[in-house]
This record gives structure tokens, C-alpha cells and sequence, in this order.
């Protein structure tokens, strides 16, 4: 027979506990258990109780997974029969907003293409990737909003207890939020590829390339089902027009142009006039986040048509607060300052700004550590985010390693700078660079970089 307790310590007895119930569990009969659903009805209202009751305990009278015997388990029900009066011990009630589907998550995204059968377990992280590089979709940045939600708690007599909660709602921070371009391009692809967008599609697909790797279907044959009725979908998308995502918004109340936001080469913009199809002298303003192409409104538009706004002055030179490629900035005469939260190019007051370029200033003036006086102008040792360098204009110009950056002489960064090759680009970088190609040529080193320098 076998013995119930044993062991030498509280642990060692609780181990052969359990060993003792699995045992003796496994070779009991299964439990029977119903899905069930109560309907409790008085003359006021009627509740709807959703649960399992057990109809034969089997092997739960022995041993029950992860469950103390005090406890009963999460979502059973007592033993109910129909006309059962059922005493009320407590009630809650807590107001509720209807919530949209929450976004994915790169994980959540995962989990949802195995389920559909798309793609490859290889194939998950490119997608992603390349996704968030083409610009279709971005992690979401924000904190989202509170808000008070009502609550009541009945334990008794004729009372409820009735108090206010606070819920966040809205958030959608490291979740993957479809871009303007994202919207729109996808809803292209439905509208003229909507075979090849199906969620089948790729499942399919990716059994069809099993059979071929197990040699029971030809790949020709495969690929030329496929393209027979992929080509003629492309030749009818190049004939249809394309989609063009403008959303009128209204009339400039000084003006009377029209102010639209439209999707443009770079992004989503709000564009004042170009009602009559001609833009030559259309004015463009990027549309910064939070704002969106299909919920921005006319209000926020004739804000962001305001910038570049001039905020006040500062030493008699103005401050101007505006959008950039890098973020919302302050700027004052060559100082470029970052707007952190939550202030904004529309909001950031004059002292705000003032502070956010004496700040600018005192690291910029912090990080250099020398100045050298050349024949080529003024050139800095500044330290960097990866050690120091040279700042000759608007060049950055790097320092071997093993030289000492303490130990530079005039004539070392002359030297550094002849041998420097200067930054190009669509729009050049300057004077700077001209004349470090114009040295370098005369040095018998430089070849057509002195020539551009003449244009």
C-alpha cells in the first residue's frame, strides 16, 4: 500500500505530496466537466454568468493542476439547478468605453503570421525591418490619456458605494502604428492586388514551394499559374489613376485659399492654395506627429501654416520655433536648439526659448577645448560624442588614432585638414570645404576638386 506522507523536512513532505496525488490522479477516472451558462433573473434585471460546473470530479477529487484544495478555481460555477434561488452576497458594477483593437506589437505581429501560415520563422524579423525602413509603419510614441471612469460596489442593504477610478486609454507607445504612406499604400494594393493582399494568398503559396522542395510539383508550373494572373493586375493598375490622398479642409480666413492636406514625395503636408491645380506658389508645411494626414484639422492646419513662428527676441535677434528634419527646434541666428516635450513649436513661450538656447550655447561652448588660429580661418577641438575632433567650418575633421588631442599643434592641424577630403552632397558644405580641396591641390594632390571650387 502505498504510504501518504513521508519525507524528512516540510519540503521533502510536500514533494512526496504531490508525487503521491499525481500518482494516485493518474489512475482515476476523467473528470466530466459541462461549459455552462446561468441566467439569474429577478423582477429588476436579469445577469448572465458564464462558466463550467463539474458533472463528475474523477480524478479533481485527488489532485487538481496549480490549485490549492481551499481554493476553487477561476471561471467554475457551483451546482446550479434550474429554479435555484440564489442569494445576491455582492455586486460591482464599473462603466466601460467601447476600445478599438489594440496594434501589434513586433511580438503580436509574429504570432499573428504563424497563425495565418505567412511566411517562415527566417522571414519574420526582415519584414518587419523593412516595414518600418520603407516608412510604412512606426513605433508609437505615445503616453496616452487619463480619464475617470465611474465604479460601484453593493455588499449589502440598500446602498451602493459609488467612487471614480482613473483609467489610461489611448496609449499606443512600442506598438507598430501605420504612417499616412502606409494607409495609402496599402489601400492601393487592396483595391487593384486584392488576390495577392488575402491572407490565404501567401499560406498557399508556401505549401505549393513545399510540395516542389518534396519533389511532387514542378516550380515552372507553379510560378506560371501565378504570373498568368499576377501580369494582367499590374498592366490594370498602371492604366487606373493613381490614388491621390488630399483631404480638403477648408478657406484661410485672411486669404481665401484653400487649405488641404495631401500626401507629398516626402510625407504627409498641409498645403495653402493649389485649389485651381496650380501649386507653383502654394506654400507646403510638413505635418509633424501627433498630428495625421486623415485627422488633422482645419484649426491645427492654419497653426502649422503660422510657422515658422517668431516666438520673440533675444539680444535684439529674433527666435523662430518651426518643425525640422531632426525634430521642433529653436532657432536664433546660427544656434539651432531641440524642443523637448511636451513643449511645442506652437506653444513654446519666449522665456522657454530663451532658456533652450542659453542652454545650447553653454554645452556647445562646454565641449570645445581648444581653438587654433590658421591661415585656412578658426579651427576648434571640440570633444565628441566618439572623442574628440576638429570643427573647421562646417566640416568635422577626424583625429588619427594614437594622436594625442592635448598634444595638437597649429602646424598638426594644418596638416590633418590638406589631408582631409571634404564633405559632398547635392547642395556642397561650404566654403570650408572648397578651400581644403583648393590646398590640397596645390599640393599636387587634388585633382578635379579644385576645378569644382571655381564653378
Amino acid at each position: 500500500m502505498m504510504v501518504k506522507s513521508a519525507g524528512g523536512d516540510a519540503a521533502e513532505k510536500k514533494l512526496y505530496e504531490l508525487i503521491w496525488k499525481r500518482t494516485l490522479a493518474s489512475q482515476m477516472a476523467d473528470a466530466q466537466i459541462d461549459r455552462t451558462v446561468a441566467h439569474l433573473s429577478n423582477s429588476a434585471a436579469e445577469f448572465i454568468a458564464r462558466g463550467e460546473m463539474i458533472a463528475f470530479e474523477g480524478f479533481l477529487k485527488v489532485y487538481r493542476e496549480g490549485v490549492d484544495e481551499e481554493e476553487d478555481e477561476a471561471g467554475m460555477l457551483p451546482p446550479l439547478k434550474q429554479g435555484d434561488a440564489v442569494e445576491l452576497r455582492s455586486a460591482m458594477a464599473t462603466q466601460r468605453f467601447t476600445r478599438p483593437p489594440g496594434r501589434f506589437t513586433e511580438a503580436t505581429l509574429v504570432k499573428s503570421l504563424e497563425e495565418e501560415g505567412i511566411g517562415r520563422p527566417s522571414t519574420y524579423a526582415p519584414t518587419i525591418s523593412t516595414i518600418q525602413k520603407r516608412g510604412y509603419v512606426a513605433k508609437g510614441v505615445r503616453e496616452g490619456e487619463v480619464r475617470h471612469v465611474a465604479f460601484a460596489e453593493w455588499t449589502g442593504g440598500s446602498q451602493w458605494n459609488w467612487a471614480q477610478r482613473e483609467e489610461k486609454f489611448g496609449s499606443d507607445k512600442g506598438r507598430l502604428v501605420p504612417t499616412d504612406i502606409g494607409n495609402l499604400v496599402t489601400d492601393y494594393l487592396v483595391a487593384h492586388f486584392g488576390g495577392v493582399m488575402d491572407y490565404s494568398f501567401t499560406a498557399k503559396m508556401e505549401a505549393q514551394f513545399d510540395e516542389v522542395a518534396e519533389g511532387r510539383a514542378e516550380w515552372q508550373t507553379i510560378l506560371g499559374d501565378f504570373y498568368s494572373k499576377f501580369h494582367p493586375l499590374v498592366t490594370q493598375s498602371e492604366e487606373s489613376e493613381r490614388v491621390r490622398s488630399v483631404r480638403v479642409l477648408g478657406t484661410h480666413p485672411e486669404s481665401g485659399r484653400q487649405v488641404s492636406a495631401r500626401l507629398a514625395r516626402f510625407g504627409p503636408v498641409v498645403m495653402l492654395g493649389g485649389g485651381d491645380g496650380d501649386e507653383a506658389d502654394a506654400k507646403f508645411v510638413g505635418i509633424p506627429e501627433p498630428f495625421t494626414l486623415d485627422k488633422i484639422t482645419l484649426p491645427e492646419a492654419l497653426e502649422l501654416l503660422r510657422l515658422p513662428r517668431v516666438v520673440g527676441t533675444y539680444e535684439g535677434k529674433p527666435l523662430r520655433a518651426n518643425f525640422g528634419r531632426f525634430g521642433p527646434y529653436v532657432q536664433w541666428d546660427k544656434t539651432f536648439a531641440s524642443i523637448t516635450a511636451p513643449m511645442t513649436p506652437l506653444s513654446v513661450t519666449e522665456a522657454e526659448a530663451i532658456e533652450l538656447v542659453q542652454s545650447k550655447i553653454a554645452s556647445a561652448a562646454a565641449a570645445v577645448m581648444k581653438i587654433f588660429s590658421t591661415p585656412e580661418g578658426e579651427v576648434e577641438l571640440r570633444k565628441g560624442r566618439f572623442g574628440p575632433y576638429l570643427k573647421w567650418g562646417k566640416e568635422n575633421v577626424k583625429i588619427p588614432r594614437g594622436t594625442e588631442p592635448e598634444a595638437l599643434t597649429a602646424d598638426d592641424v594644418l596638416e590633418l585638414i590638406s589631408k582631409h577630403q571634404p564633405s559632398t552632397g547635392a547642395k556642397g558644405r561650404g566654403k570650408p570645404a572648397a578651400k581644403s580641396a583648393g590646398k590640397t591641390a596645390s599640393k599636387g594632390k587634388g585633382r578635379k576638386a579644385s576645378t569644382r571650387t571655381k564653378k
